[in-house]
């Protein structure tokens, strides 16, 4: 069986956007898939790919030296055609300097140098839907489908185990993730995520459960929307395999445009992405239970700043009321005070 190698993007929510081009690219062969050690990890987990090899360019293989250390493990695996992903001149030199004949991804950033077939989307990358453009890459025909994930064994397993030590994630929540590792032009304000947790939990019951990643900042923002809302914070506490299981089980989902969104409407639950600097025309989440809320009309926007210059007005003037109109549409509107049992 011929062996094709696929490497990853850098980010969660593009692997998910990623997913239809992958399950084509790598069906009918042994797909062999190179990243950042947690990608690759939830990759085997979900059953995207064959095998993985994990390609640290922050640690342990940074610098030229571990590309070229990286490189010479991946000729040792003879891929016969490379499908890259990654955003970067170095995700394009990987398969290059691992001597894979064939290499097939999107140009820009001078990955031109490194591709033997070069995608181009008419209009510029940004013009249309990520996952569309990477589906072209592979030869897809037509519409792209959406992305569907089921949480593999390892991401139900550990969530078992976390809901047996947190009892009160039994009950039916809603998923809030108030950061985004990007920057602050992705973060609606905390105070608009307190006001619409609290809100939904009044009106339809969820107990709000807040999640994000192990980094200080994340802890305390869901740390404080948890005490504040009488949810729970569970940042910092799940890998991304059990953040997928958190998410199947879930009843909701809202939050910035981040990975976790993007995950939560694979999984397929009721989902509202709140966008500031980026674009739904490029990175919508994808699915009929998804719907997207902002950026404000401002001149400046989609900037795709990760910092801005000015008040984050495309984000501040996103009222929750337009949230909770999007939920509503989901989950309809909740019964009368009156008839509630």
């Amino acid at each position: 069986m011929a062996t094709r190698l696929s490497v990853l993007p850098n980010w969660l929510g593009d692997l998910v956007m990623a997913t239809p081009a992958l399950r084509r690219f790598g069906a009918g062969s042994e797909h062999v898939v190179v990243g950042a050690p947690h990608l690759v990890d939830l990759v085997l987990d979900l059953g995207l790919a064959d095998r993985g090899v994990d390609y640290d360019r922050r640690g342990a293989d940074r610098g030229v030296s571990g590309l070229w250390r990286a490189a010479r493990g991946l000729s040792a695996l003879e891929p016969e055609v490379a499908l890259v992903l990654g955003p970067s001149l170095r995700a394009a030199a990987l398969p290059a300097l691992a001597g894979i004949p064939q290499r097939q991804g999107v140009g820009g950033e001078g990955r031109e140098l490194f591709l033997t077939r070069v995608h181009r989307v008419r209009g510029g990358l940004r013009s249309q839907h990520l996952s569309q453009t990477w589906w072209d890459v592979t030869g897809g025909a037509g519409q792209v489908p959406s992305p569907r994930w089921r949480p593999g064994r390892r991401g139900q397993e550990g969530w078992r185990a976390l809901m047996e030590r947190r009892p009160e994630l039994t009950a039916p929540f809603a998923v809030f993730a108030a950061g985004a590792t990007f920057g602050p032009t992705k973060r609606w304000p905390t105070h608009f995520f307190a006001e619409t947790a609290g809100r939904l939990h009044a009106s339809h019951g969820l107990r709000p459960v807040f999640v994000g990643s192990g980094d200080a900042r994340e802890r305390e923002t869901a740390a404080a929307l948890a005490e504040a809302t009488g949810g729970v914070s569970l940042a910092g506490e799940t890998d991304l395999p059990v953040l997928v299981g958190a998410l199947a089980d879930a009843s909701l989902f809202v939050g910035n445009d981040s990975g976790p969104m993007h995950v939560a409407a694979a999984v397929g639950i009721p989902t509202v992405g709140i966008f500031g600097s980026t674009s739904p025309v490029w990175t919508a989440p994808r699915g009929p239970a998804a719907r997207t809320v902002g950026p404000a009309p401002v001149d400046c926007s989609p900037c795709f700043r990760a910092t801005c210059p000015f008040a984050l007005e495309c984000l501040r003037q996103v009222e929750p009321s337009a949230v909770l109109g999007a939920v509503e549409r989901l989950l309809g509107s909740p019964p009368p005070r009156e008839a509630r049992p």
